[in-house]
């Protein structure tokens, strides 16, 4: 955990909109987390969903065995690795669907943004986040991070302000509600259903 006060704040406002905004998804059967990274998101999905099936994924096998060391094991979860670009799960599998902090590391973020759709039941929701820009690099160089980037975080190949990630989402999504902790965009959306 970060020593700064102020940075230790900003990651606590964005798990706590991560939080807010996943009780608003109900109580979903079956849930996926594209990108675990660390379990720290993982923390707040199995404490929101105790009666949910849960399939945590990381495209790092590391991160995967990070995770299961960190959260207690319980009988709803599976750890898989998997690739947020290659996803290899059934159509309408899921309920729910979160990928944080992942887009703005793949290569192709509209081939994911389609799996995700596909992956997912109608009137299913997928809670995104991204990092918020120019705000991200401004706040990089400020703490003198990154300078010779011009504050770009290395892995970030993909850079969206709100209203460009607002945009991105609706196409394939209803946005339900948001939140912008700085410096992050934080996004609930939902399946539209299909009356084909």
């Amino acid at each position: 955990m970060n020593n700064n006060p102020l940075a230790r704040l900003l990651v606590q406002n964005f798990f706590s909109g991560i939080a807010e905004l996943l009780q608003r998804t109900g109580r979903p059967g079956n849930v996926l987390e594209i990108g675990c990274g660390e379990g720290h998101v993982t923390d707040i999905i199995t404490g929101t969903f105790t009666q949910s099936s849960i399939v945590i994924t990381d495209i790092a096998e590391k991160m995967v065995e990070i995770t299961k060391t960190r959260i207690n094991k319980q009988e709803n979860m599976q750890y898989r690795v998997a690739d947020a670009e290659n996803l290899s799960f059934n159509s309408s599998s899921f309920d729910c669907i979160v990928i944080c902090e992942v887009l703005e590391h793949v290569q192709d973020p509209y081939k994911v943004l389609s799996q995700i759709h596909d992956i997912l039941h109608d009137g299913g929701y997928v809670l995104f986040s991204v990092p918020r820009e120019p705000l991200w690099r401004i706040l990089n160089v400020i703490r003198l991070k990154y300078i010779k980037r011009l504050g770009n975080t290395f892995g970030h190949i993909n850079h969206w302000s709100r209203k460009g990630f607002f945009l991105f989402v609706e196409e394939k999504f209803d946005i339900i509600d948001y939140r912008l902790p700085l410096p992050w965009t934080i996004v609930l959306a939902r399946k539209r259903n299909s009356f084909s």
